[in-house]
């Protein structure tokens, strides 16, 4: 006998869904495992947000600081925008690679994905987006391959702003650091190169799980476009540079002249969050590095001030994104 059509709408895939049902289909008695799965994973998810907002909140509660609606709200803008800046770029390495899926789609999963960096570990916002790309039917190699990429891109992109911003914030090594900051820059257009990044992305695919039977060395960007994408992705960190540099201004109101030390510092944070394997999105080892960048430029008081608060619109600006997303 055959089976009956199933009522449109009732099974949409759950990044159709609003922002609570963020990761929930509707539940089938066919697979009851599955469901409670979904169910926990949201409950993960929006455990790991709420429990890095709620610690960064109680941080900035013993600071000094006064609300200013404009930089609050330029703030938010400008991280926001910051994601919405990366998602196309993904979706364009995605596609570079073999993918085939709308930028529609691809931003939506690359926002809503973003959330799962909240969760202790580092890699489960990658591999949700590879199994979301999957189910829009992105092969895994492909998906694999363009969240090693992404985060190739990404790191690099980090690290040259960082360097670049070194001998601004810390004026008196400059003799010392210029040199190290070109070398670095040869050395980063070097990693860009497929014969060299396809063997560093071997190396990382086995730190992200099942990514290392999937990852495909024969589908990497070609040499220019990866320069022109790494630009991208450097851009990133200037506008979240810029975020910074907003929130600055509600504690400790600094020269418009810092605005390329404030993405260092942005840059710099990122990368010493990611030495802590088990903190939600580097909470409290990116606070603690932005505060002690920002003493450079400000009293230490107004520096963690600083740090805590752009953490917090930062959350903000990301949960805002993953329930705009789930709209698209």
């Amino acid at each position: 006998m055959p089976r009956s059509k199933r009522p449109s709408g009732l099974y949409r895939p759950w990044y159709h869904r609003g922002p609570v049902q963020l990761m929930l289909t509707r539940v089938s008695r066919a697979w009851p495992f599955q469901a409670v799965a979904r169910v926990l994973l949201v409950a993960a998810v929006l455990g790991g947000v709420g429990y890095a907002f709620v610690a960064s909140w109680s941080q900035l509660d013993r600071t000094a600081w006064t609300f200013s609606p404009l930089p609050a709200a330029v703030a938010f803008a400008l991280w926001f925008a910051a994601f919405l800046w990366v998602a196309p770029l993904w979706v364009t390495v995605c596609r570079s690679l073999g993918g085939t899926i709308t930028l529609r789609q691809g931003v939506r999963i690359h926002l809503i994905s973003n959330l799962g960096k909240y969760l202790p570990g580092k890699v489960l916002h990658a591999v949700g987006l590879v199994v979301m790309a999957r189910n829009l039917g992105v092969p895994g190699p492909i998906g694999v391959t363009s969240v090693l990429v992404e985060l190739a891109l990404s790191l690099t992109g980090a690290g040259l702003v960082s360097l670049l911003a070194l001998p601004l914030v810390l004026d008196d090594q400059r003799a010392f650091l210029v040199p190290v900051v070109a070398l670095a820059i040869g050395f980063a257009l070097c990693v860009m190169h497929p014969a060299v990044l396809g063997r560093l992305l071997r190396l990382g695919s086995r730190f992200v799980p099942g990514a290392r039977d999937h990852f495909d060395t024969d589908r990497l960007l070609p040499y220019p476009k990866a320069l022109l994408l790494l630009s991208a992705y450097a851009a990133s960190w200037l506008i979240l540079g810029s975020s910074l540099f907003a929130s600055a201004q509600i504690v400790h109101p600094l020269n418009a002249a810092l605005l390329p030390q404030m993405a260092g510092v942005m840059a710099l944070s990122y990368l010493f969050g990611l030495v802590v394997p088990f903190a939600p999105a580097g909470l409290g080892a990116r606070e603690s590095a932005t505060a002690l960048f920002l003493a450079t430029l400000m009293p230490l008081p107004a520096a963690v001030a600083t740090s805590v608060l752009a953490r917090v619109i930062g959350i903000m600006a990301e949960a805002f994104g993953a329930a705009v997303a789930t709209r698209l």
